[in-house]
């Protein structure tokens, strides 16, 4: 277990204090031996500087700790994955306790209500999984049902075409759903690589729901 970051603070803060206080007190002392006239007004300004001193001293080395990255470990990163969603104002939720073959999984609800689950699985712990599925709606079944075979592949392929050229995994089982996801290795995972592979699934997801909008249209 790591050192806490609050405990950090406060001993570089104790140190950096009590080291510019002892070298105020000795440049002090040394003035007031060789000038005594002038001692009580460099006490003063002493005192006043290492102040000052301490101040920033202090915020410059709490803001370089803070700024410091934490590595990502397979025990922390369920946590990093909510602390690195969160500024997006998307909502998450644990739901490992859904998943029993899941080392820990995270649901992540987009501003359309879909859902993108973020996994990492017991069998394949080396992997962080992304992914979703789009179910059909019965709808859109009915239109899909009274489509001509061609008409029904010349959709599929234009759908096929569109995700192809991104870098995600897509299967079709329709007339019920379509699943899309991506992968990534957990020793290559950072911040910036989690969010390409997360934007680029909920991108196919946008691109899926607006083919199954143009079926509304097909007569």
């Amino acid at each position: 277990m790591g050192v806490p970051e609050w405990l950090v603070h406060n001993v570089i803060s104790n140190f950096t204090f009590w080291v510019i206080q002892a070298i105020g007190v000795a440049a002090m002392l040394l003035i007031k031996k060789r000038y005594p006239s002038i001692a009580a007004y460099m006490m003063y300004a002493i005192g006043f500087g290492a102040c000052l001193s301490v101040i920033y001293i202090s915020f410059a080395a709490l803001s370089w700790i803070v700024a410091q990255p934490q590595p990502v470990t397979g025990e922390n990163l369920s946590q990093k994955i909510m602390e690195w969603i969160r500024p997006t104002m998307l909502s998450t939720r644990d739901v490992s306790p859904d998943n029993p073959d899941d080392l820990f999984s995270i649901e992540a609800t987009l501003p359309n209500r879909r859902t993108i689950l973020i996994n990492r699985r017991k069998d394949e712990p080396d992997l962080l999984f992304i992914h979703s599925y789009i179910s059909v709606s019965n709808e859109h079944k009915e239109i899909l049902a009274k489509m001509s075979a061609r008409e029904r592949e010349r959709w599929a392929e234009g759908l096929d075409s569109a995700l192809s050229i991104r870098d995600q995994q897509y299967v079709f089982d329709l007339p019920n759903r379509i699943s899309v996801g991506d992968m990534i290795a957990i020793q290559n995972i950072t911040e910036d690589a989690f969010f390409h592979r997360f934007t680029g699934v909920q991108n196919a997801i946008t691109i899926i729901v607006s083919k199954f909008r143009e079926l509304k249209y097909v007569k």
